[in-house]
């Protein structure tokens, strides 16, 4: 499996994980702005920005007055249509949807969001990680092992290919003692032993590992 083939299984896992707790604690999410970049190097779970205040133990903490665009988009994203609003004469005026943003924004800035008073759960993001980053880890091991068997593998194929033709196409010269040269021969050949016996040796030793993991 490539790197950016297992990037991929992983943030959709994480994604999918993400949709699933979400429903478990009743938390709306904005599931359609969720999208995945994989490159060769690494990869990305992309969402809306307000996306960052409905995980669990986070939420939005009192503070400075926030950004009113990501309440906004969470407003359109749920189809909220605010209420009218009453007025002292007892007519009601209409209350648009950005203005509505702009009072969540100021109440926000006072109190803090509602997973951060305790008062929503909120989506539990490090329990989904616990859950998949080990699934993912064990894929890129397994992939990098292969991936090192087969260039060990082409390495000693090439070595032992070099050592049987300069075996093969040895020169004997004429005047050289027979007995020295059937010496160098039957070194030569122990050699091509040996060399075939520690690829044989590799080769099943980096199978063995490949199938255990």
């Amino acid at each position: 499996m490539e790197y950016a083939e297992a990037t991929l299984e992983y943030l959709t896992a994480l994604q999918d994980g993400i949709f699933d707790n979400a429903d478990s604690v009743q938390q709306r999410i904005p599931k359609s702005s969720f999208r995945k970049e994989v490159t060769s190097t690494g990869g990305s779970l992309i969402a809306a920005l307000h996306m960052q205040w409905l995980f669990k133990g986070t939420g939005s903490a009192p503070g400075k007055m926030r950004p009113v665009q990501p309440f906004y988009d969470f407003i359109v994203d749920r189809g909220i249509q605010p209420y009218p609003k009453e007025n002292k004469d007892g007519s009601f005026s209409a209350v648009s949807q950005e203005s509505l943003a702009w009072a969540m924004a100021i109440s926000q800035a006072r109190e803090g969001s509602a997973i951060y008073q305790g008062k929503k759960p909120g989506v539990d993001l490090e329990s989904v990680l616990k859950k998949e980053t080990p699934i993912f880890l064990s894929k890129l091991a397994k992939n990098i092992a292969a991936s090192i068997a087969t260039t060990l593998r082409n390495a000693v194929t090439i070595l032992l290919i070099a050592l049987l033709l300069g075996a093969c196409g040895a020169k004997v010269p004429a005047k050289r003692d027979s007995k020295k040269i059937k010496k160098e021969h039957t070194v030569t050949v122990a050699q091509t032993f040996l060399m075939v016996g520690c690829f044989m040796l590799g080769y099943g030793l980096t199978n063995e590992y490949l199938i255990e993991k």
